[in-house]
């Protein structure tokens, strides 16, 4: 394709001020003509802050800024691409004084191992503060109670009584635990490293046994309230209890972990094991009340229509896929025996999870199920199961993901597409 190419001029103009009329004048002082066979722009350092280019022609040679010039040669990716248009004189090359000043006066590297040293101490006494610590728990209590009396309705004799049992344990630890506390900081103070990881791991411990025994006492009631009529918002205050004290638990879990790494020197801790073995524990728990108690019955919205009898028939395809399963067949081996898809297996397993008819473990290893669960865990108040796949990357199929979320008494609360 032909092209014109014309012969472009550039003149290098001067500006002065009219002493008369206050106008702008310019005078060219120079020009400059070629022909513009590449494209090319050019730009002030200033402006090229934060740029980066293949090729450049600079001229610092009058470089006025304290760094100026370091601007101007970093934009490039390598010194093949530069090209310096004039000659630069050392005398251009300048540092901010105020820069100099404050690294002579703040950069001292042979006092930073002290100073973390000292900072891993503050750190430290952070955690044992704020770890061993039951005032959240205690005030939540206080606030649900507060506000259970006063919503209309309320009248399950059975329902002060739990959480005043709670709160009476949480408050005969507090006293302890403040001697506890200070204890843990004494030892600290007098870089008693040995006996404080050994103080830490036998009192992480039994606050741990004194947290799973609140822990079930409180689901075992959440459990037992789903079964009442209107009292979903108390519920609601359960959940989010029980959402506070699995916090705690954690937080005491990893403060042996976090303060014996940092007393020994690691810089890497790995608490995926920790949080295996929680969300084993209370997998267990929720199991075991369920068996008890029962799961929670799902009230149906009230309608004009007769409704339908519940009874399942004999034969129903639910019912052959438990006793498959039953029968010792895998959830691959049922759907294979039945001539369906695992998807629809997995449907029928999960539901009979939700009802609690029988044990997710039965059909599930015990690894799969922690893992979901700690991604449930970690994911908004309200979610579907599709977000949950998102957020496990589709390691986990839905079936396995609604019945682990059936297993954990999560409801999806939004709608799924």
């Amino acid at each position: 394709e032909k092209y014109i190419l014309k012969r472009e001029v550039w003149e290098n103009k001067q500006y002065t001020v009219n002493a008369l009329t206050k106008d702008l004048d310019d005078e060219v002082i120079g020009s400059f003509e070629q022909y513009p066979v590449k494209l090319a722009w050019a730009i002030t350092v200033h402006k090229s802050q934060g740029l980066t280019f293949d090729k450049a022609i600079i001229d610092v040679g009058q470089a006025f800024a304290d760094g100026q010039v370091y601007v101007a040669l970093s934009r490039l990716r390598s010194l093949d691409g530069l090209i310096l248009r004039t000659h630069i004189d050392p005398g251009v090359v300048s540092t901010d004084k105020k820069v100099v000043s404050f690294t002579e006066t703040n950069h001292h590297p042979e006092e930073l191992p002290e100073l973390m040293k000292t900072k891993q101490v503050d750190f430290i006494r952070l955690v044992i503060s704020r770890t061993f610590d039951f005032e959240e728990l205690v005030k939540e209590i206080a606030y649900i109670k507060k506000t259970s009396d006063e919503v209309a309705g309320f009248e399950e004799a059975s329902m002060k009584p739990m959480l005043e049992q709670i709160n009476d344990l949480l408050q005969a630890q507090l006293e302890n635990t403040a001697k506890f506390k200070r204890q843990l900081i004494g030892l600290l103070e007098e870089r008693d490293q040995a006996q404080l990881i050994e103080r830490t791991q036998k009192g992480a411990g039994y606050y741990k046994e004194v947290l799973y025994t609140l822990i079930k006492m409180l689901l075992r009631h959440t459990e037992e309230m789903k079964k009442q009529k209107r009292v979903k918002t108390y519920v609601n205050h359960l959940t989010d209890l029980d959402q506070l004290f699995a916090k705690k638990l954690e937080s005491v879990d990893k403060a042996v972990l976090l303060i014996a790494g940092i007393l020994e020197g690691r810089d890497t801790f790995d608490f995926s094991s920790l949080t295996q073995e929680r969300a084993l524990e209370r997998a267990k728990m929720i199991d075991e009340i369920r068996a008890q108690v029962g799961a929670a019955p799902v009230h149906e919205k009230k309608s004009g229509r007769t409704p339908r009898s519940k009874k399942k028939p004999k034969g129903e395809t639910q019912e052959i896929t438990l006793r498959l399963l039953e029968s010792g067949l895998t959830v691959e081996g049922i759907a294979k025996e039945r001539g369906l898809v695992m998807s629809t297996i997995e449907t029928h397993l999960a539901k009979a999870v939700g009802d609690g008819r029988i044990s997710i473990f039965k059909f599930m290893p015990e690894e799969t199920v922690a893992t979901i669960a700690q991604a449930a865990k970690e994911m908004e108040e309200a979610f579907s199961s599709k977000e949950l796949f998102a957020k496990l990357n589709g390691k986990f199929n839905y079936g396995q993901l609604r019945a682990v979320m059936n297993h954990l008494g999560i409801k999806s609360t939004k709608q799924e597409s």
